[in-house]
């Protein structure tokens, strides 16, 4: 059962450039037959946009966007279910999960968005995350056993493709390993 709670005060959804959005969610398992895993899994995030107007390559808007987030699992943390750090849509430079896998962790995203021309955009971005040493505590602990750090950080540079299906994500990223 998902509880979600929103606080969004972005200047608009899909390229802000000013204001902050607060995410909260909790997901409670309820635990039926056997095999059964009782757990509530908590995260929260917090993005801001600040304008700049640093590079004038071409008329539109640039923002700098900060990300933080956390998660931790109360109750059983079955290793399919423990946060997974690396990727895409974590810490890019790493692969899918190569940072590794942990019962709760910490994350931190800064990125400079900026105009190429008027469908296209760039981005410059810095990330950062550690399971907070919660590695051991998955079952089997899958990321220590194989050797993954549990925290990095990866930084690179990105494009930003507006489509009428809405914006699509390109990025390059280099790892501290």
């Amino acid at each position: 059962f998902p509880i979600p709670a929103t606080l969004d005060r972005r200047n608009e959804p899909f390229n802000p450039t000013s204001g902050s959005i607060l995410r909260l969610n909790a997901e409670q398992s309820v635990p039926i037959g056997q095999g059964s895993i009782f757990m509530n899994r908590l995260r929260g995030s917090y993005s801001h946009y600040i304008p700049v107007r640093w590079l004038n390559f071409n008329d539109g808007p640039q923002a700098l966007a900060f990300n933080a987030q956390v998660g931790t699992i109360l109750g059983d943390v079955p290793p399919y279910e423990a946060f997974s750090l690396g990727g895409t849509n974590s810490i890019r430079g790493y692969e899918e999960g190569d940072v590794g896998s942990g019962r709760s962790y910490a994350q931190f995203t800064a990125e400079y968005r900026f105009p190429l021309f008027s469908f296209l955009g760039g981005a410059l971005f810095f990330d950062a995350g550690s399971d907070l040493g919660s590695g051991n505590a998955v079952p089997g602990a899958p990321g220590p056993s194989r050797g993954k750090p549990g925290s990095g950080f990866g930084f690179g540079l990105g494009a930003r493709v507006q489509t009428p299906l809405g914006p699509l994500r390109i990025d390059y990223g280099f790892s501290d390993a």
